[in-house]
């Protein structure tokens, strides 16, 4: 089950990433010289005739905090849960977590991050799908690899402490080329990229984590590491930062419902939480705040049971679509790269009565 707020760009790698990069002198805020046009391009430029409203705002997408950085015409980008940072020219929109366009312009940025306990070295994957060449070309004292296809996307790409990041422009519509000045902003991007302390990642955190740590009504049952879980494709979409499970009870008032498609069996969720319930859900590593998460939902998964109950409801309870509260146990929490809430599951015990 992929995450809704992934860039489309990681299915045409069939992966996706965490990131990583050493920066050079937090003062420059333009790529080093290199033999590429690019390097004599000041991403101010476009900022200083743009209106002063046109800057985006501060905010918060998932683990991703989004404000102004120090020098002006930049947006600073924070990836808490998955260790690293870097900046943007503002007149780029960062459209959600890992998605980057340049209005008008249709061609999409994306951030492709992959956790891998050796290089995966996704660009050769895309480079034999799509054909094409690779370079090799340093920024601020970062050697990075760089790609270009035959349908003309171009990516930076590096792999460092078990996660791989490349910052790819794909050309979308009738353009089928990325821009020139959208190839200055990824290599600002690149070029200002820089990882957090290890300690401070999620992978790391989860790692710390002890059978018995209680979070509210909840307790830690079981913890599953980034490296335990690496290689597990049976079990995970792609490799996870790790996963949480947890013993006890906790009610949740939502609205349920049935996401099942005409190629899949009943997927009963809960999603639309009040407050109270999303105070109750365990905060691992770093805070999030669900009820910002619109597509955020907890699957319910002893199915045969979840349907038995709905049946004995009243029909118009469902109808309406009015909240419900619920009781559920052995909650899951699995956190993949990204920045994005936790894929979440737990088991229905009952609904609550009114």
């Amino acid at each position: 089950m992929s995450r809704q707020g992934f860039a489309p760009s990681i299915a045409v790698f069939l992966l996706t990433a965490l990131a990583l990069i050493a920066s050079g002198d937090p003062r420059v805020r333009r790529p080093v010289e290199s033999t590429s046009k690019a390097s004599d391009y000041d991403p101010t430029s476009k900022q200083r005739n743009a209106p002063a409203s046109s800057t985006p705002e501060s905010r918060t997408l998932g683990f991703v905090s989004i404000r102004q950085a120090s020098d002006r015409g930049f947006m600073s980008y924070v990836d808490s849960e998955d260790g690293f940072r870097l900046e943007y020219p503002s007149y780029i929109e960062c459209r959600e977590q890992l998605e980057f366009r340049d209005p008008p312009s249709p061609t999409m940025i994306a951030l492709n991050l992959v956790l891998s306990s050796e290089d995966p070295k996704t660009y050769l994957e895309v480079l034999r799908n799509l054909h094409g060449s690779f370079h090799r070309e340093e920024l601020n004292r970062v050697r990075w690899i760089v790609y270009r296809t035959s349908s003309d996307s171009i990516g930076y790409y590096i792999y460092r402490d078990h996660i791989a990041i490349d910052i790819e422009g794909i050309p979308i519509g009738a353009t089928k080329k990325v821009s020139d000045e959208e190839l200055r902003a990824i290599r600002t991007m690149a070029s200002t990229l820089e990882f957090t302390r290890l300690s401070e990642r999620m992978d790391y955190k989860i790692a710390a984590l002890k059978v018995g740590d209680r979070f509210g009504k909840l307790t830690v049952q079981k913890v599953i590491t980034r490296a335990a879980a690496d290689g597990n494709r049976r079990k995970y979409w792609q490799n996870p930062l790790g996963e949480v499970d947890f013993a006890g009870a906790v009610k949740l008032t939502g609205v349920l419902g049935n996401n099942q498609t005409m190629n899949s069996g009943p997927y009963y969720v809960i999603s639309t939480f009040d407050s109270p319930s999303y105070s109750r859900l365990p905060q691992i590593g770093h805070s999030f705040d669900f009820s910002q998460d619109h597509s955020f939902q907890v699957h319910l998964t002893n199915e045969d049971f979840v349907a038995r109950t709905i049946r004995k409801l009243p029909s118009s309870d469902l109808a309406t679509g009015l909240p419900l509260t619920i009781a559920v146990d052995h909650l899951n929490e699995v956190f993949y790269p990204g920045g994005g809430a936790p894929d979440m599951t737990a088991r229905l015990l009952r609904v609550e009565e009114p």
